[in-house]
């Protein structure tokens, strides 16, 4: 995360050598490793999956948990572009959104948007919805309770998003039943999955943990993939 200068004078090299191994490893990371980034697609996987998720708070036919984190940067404040980038803590930041499994492992990744912009907003933009608003995807086999009902595949996230046929929230309010506390307690457990998996990305990759120094915003939503 540090400058390339920094970098460089680290190792005893120029600046923009430190740019190029940095950005040649990026581009063999991604023809090499972007196969390892795809939604299930074979039923003995999907029914893993599931089962895994179940395992953790009983949450039948789920197939993911989504969230966001924020990908913090340094850039210089005189400049009036950068004001975009600036979040809820303004601070200078870039959202990465992802859709994990039980195993932490990256399913399907968003990135690029300035912190400043909603989750849901970044959610509705993203290939990922229109695959799901479509049928195309969370399109599964359904599982059946005792009573005959239908529960159909779906993932779980925070109440910054929205509730929909394949994406289930929280209850919201303060005078919840005793029901709707427990459906929110497992909610929450099964959920955070995907905030673990956060803080293990960056602990992995330092460039993304902490002020990132002036990066490159056209090149960092590949970098950040990479780490993924």
């Amino acid at each position: 995360g540090d400058s390339l200068i920094a970098v460089g004078d680290l190792f005893g090299a120029h600046h923009s050598t430190v740019s190029q191994v940095t950005w040649h490893f990026v581009e063999s990371m991604e023809k090499c490793g972007l196969r390892h980034l795809q939604w299930p697609s074979n039923d003995e996987e999907i029914t893993e999956i599931k089962s895994k998720f179940e395992k953790i708070q009983g949450f039948l036919n789920c197939l993911g948990a989504i969230d966001t984190t924020h990908i913090t940067m340094i850039l210089p404040i005189s400049d009036p572009a950068n004001k975009v980038w600036l979040d809820r803590q303004e601070t200078h930041s870039m959202l990465l959104q992802a859709v994990v499994d039980a195993d932490m492992k990256f399913r399907d990744v968003v990135t690029g948007w300035p912190g400043k912009v909603c989750e849901s907003t970044v959610l509705e933009s993203s290939t990922f919805y229109k695959l799901c608003d479509k049928g195309k995807r969370l399109n599964g086999k359904g599982s059946f309770l005792s009573d005959g009902s239908e529960i159909r595949e779906y993932i779980v996230g925070d109440k910054g998003f929205p509730l929909l046929p394949w994406l289930i929230t929280p209850y919201k309010g303060k005078c919840l039943s005793e029901s709707e506390t427990e459906f929110n307690r497992r909610h929450f457990a099964t959920r955070m999955v995907a905030k673990r998996a956060f803080a293990r990305l960056k602990e992995m990759w330092k460039i993304i943990n902490g002020m990132m120094w002036r990066p490159d915003k056209h090149k960092l939503p590949r970098m950040i993939l990479v780490c993924c």
